[in-house]
C-alpha cells in the first residue's frame, strides 16, 4: 500500500486533482489507518476490493507510462491469498459449528427424558414433542430428529 500511495501521489503531481487518483489516495490512506486488532478481516478485504475497482477505472484510461500496474498486481495477489485463506477456513469453521450444535442438541435429550417421565396426558406429551422439534435451532434439528 505504501508503494501505491507513493505512486499515486507522484501521479497527482502530474495530473493535479484528478478524481480517480484522489479517490485511490483516500482509500489507501483509509486502509492504512485501520486498526489491525479492531478491524475485521472481511472489512479489509472489502476495502481492498473497492480499491482494486478504483484502480481498474484509472487503468482503463491511463497510458502505460502512468500505469499503476505493478502496485495493482501486488494488491491483487495479496487479495487472492486472503480469499483462498477465507475459503479454507470456512470449511473448518462450518465443521466446528456443526459439532457445537450437535453437543447443544445432545443436552436437550435430558429435557425429553424428563418430559416422558413426568407427562401423564398423552395430548400434552405430543404437543410438547412437536414443540421440542419445531423450536430447535437449525443446527440442533438433525440431532433432535434422531
Amino acid at each position: 500500500l505504501g508503494a501505491l500511495l507513493a505512486r499515486t501521489r507522484e501521479l497527482l503531481l502530474e495530473f493535479e486533482a484528478h478524481p480517480s487518483l484522489l479517490v485511490i489516495e483516500g482509500l489507501v490512506e483509509a486502509i492504512q489507518q485501520l486498526g489491525v486488532l479492531r478491524t475485521t478481516p472481511m472489512k479489509v478485504v472489502t476495502m481492498l476490493e473497492v480499491l482494486l475497482g478504483r484502480i481498474a477505472v484509472w487503468e482503463e484510461m491511463a497510458a502505460s507510462k502512468v500505469s499503476l500496474g505493478p502496485q495493482l498486481r501486488q494488491i491483487e495477489s495479496f487479495l487472492v491469498a486472503l480469499r483462498e485463506r477465507q475459503l479454507l477456513e470456512w470449511r473448518d469453521l462450518r465443521s466446528v459449528r456443526e459439532r457445537y450444535w450437535e453437543r447443544q442438541g445432545a443436552t436437550s435429550w435430558f429435557y425429553l427424558v424428563h418430559l416422558l417421565d413426568t407427562s401423564e396426558d398423552l395430548r400434552i406429551l405430543v404437543d410438547e414433542l412437536i414443540k421440542f422439534i419445531r423450536v430447535a435451532p437449525l443446527g440442533e434439528a438433525k440431532v433432535r430428529m434422531k
